[in-house]
């Protein structure tokens, strides 16, 4: 991920957040790429023109849903919302059952567990007590998207062989944030 202010360079917000949703493309190609040699189909769409990428688009994705494992690249194709929102978000037009999110560490812990040994990790938390601790699981526009749409959040490391296919299948270490 870009980030401008990391890299000493004075570049405007509204230009750093386009160049990080370019980069969401790359990622998205390369995830592709990691379904299709697990011999799943799947497609790529953006939230705006991108090569050989078509734009996001409800009623054929939804179509494409029955058949193909979906990619979605660009963020919400705005400035200043985070990819975090924008997954909020189509998941939410799609319906999904559950947000995956992939993070570098195996769940929500009280506090970061690469810092301190004694972190305990949540295998569950409710979406008030989440917001409640501040553990800082998503920005607040995506939190509360998910939280007003009832749309369970699972949390997961990425690092973890095949991380992705274990969080759809749920064999894979992480913590639920859902309503009671």
């Amino acid at each position: 991920i870009f980030r401008a202010k990391d890299c000493g360079i004075p570049v405007d917000r509204c230009l750093a957040d386009r160049v990080g949703m370019a980069a969401t493309f790359v990622n998205a190609l390369a995830l592709q790429a990691y379904f299709q040699a697990k011999s799943l189909p799947s497609k790529v769409y953006g939230a705006h023109a991108w090569t050989q990428v078509p734009v996001f688009e409800i009623d054929q994705v939804r179509r494409d849903l029955k058949t193909h494992v979906l990619i979605f690249a660009g963020g919400t194709g705005h400035p200043f919302f985070s990819t975090d929102t924008a997954a909020a978000l189509r998941a939410i037009e799609i319906n999904a059952d559950v947000l995956l999110k992939a993070t570098k560490v195996d769940g929500v812990y009280n506090k970061d567990p690469r810092k301190y040994s004694d972190a305990k990790r949540f295998e569950d938390l409710t979406y008030k007590d989440a917001l409640k601790g501040q553990y800082e699981v998503m920005d607040a526009c995506a939190f509360a998207l998910c939280m007003e749409q009832n749309l369970p959040i699972f949390i997961f490391n990425i690092f973890e062989k095949d991380a992705i296919l274990r969080a759809v299948d749920q064999s894979i270490k992480g913590t639920l944030i859902k309503e009671k």
